[in-house]
């Protein structure tokens, strides 16, 4: 997705009629599974896309680190795998290094307990992106929501 100066603000508005109209951003992403706080955390527990920024290792973030759990991470189809000890009281864990990270590839992430993995799709931001409105427009056009949502609630 690309963003031009007047699209930025159409685009952001478009991702506030999105989730609702007269609601306040944190009620918002709060509904349903808690959602992440940082825009740039890897939240497992929801499927979908998620946007990193290039040449940073991104952080997977878990609602609940009351237990240590393990988390084994799957790149599809490529059958690339690693698993990874998430201690207890740590609600982030890094992205397991032999598992390389490729803009529009999919992989399945799952923690120990849930009876499923979650779909996640990753989409690099562009390098450059100058400016929060940019950068939560192209999120919102890459299909990264709750992301967007999040970096815009630290706009206000």
């Amino acid at each position: 997705p690309r963003q031009a100066g007047g699209k930025v603000s159409n685009t952001i508005a478009r991702l506030l009629n999105k989730v609702g109209q007269g609601s306040q951003l944190g009620a918002i992403r709060g509904v349903g599974t808690k959602a992440a706080q940082d825009p740039w955390v890897i939240n497992v527990t929801r499927p979908g896309k998620h946007c990193v920024k290039p040449g940073e290792t991104p952080r997977l973030w878990r609602p609940s680190a009351s237990k240590a759990r393990t988390v084994s991470v799957k790149r599809h189809p490529a059958n690339q795998r690693a698993r990874l000890n998430w201690q207890q009281g740590r609600s982030t864990i890094d992205w397991p290094d032999d598992i390389p990270l490729a803009d529009g590839a999919v992989y399945f992430v799952q923690l120990q307990g849930n009876l499923s993995a979650t779909r996640i799709e990753i989409h690099f931001l562009p390098k450059g992106l100058a400016g929060i409105g940019r950068n939560v427009a192209w999120m919102a056009e890459a299909g990264c929501t709750d992301q967007a949502l999040a970096l815009l609630d630290r706009m206000q």
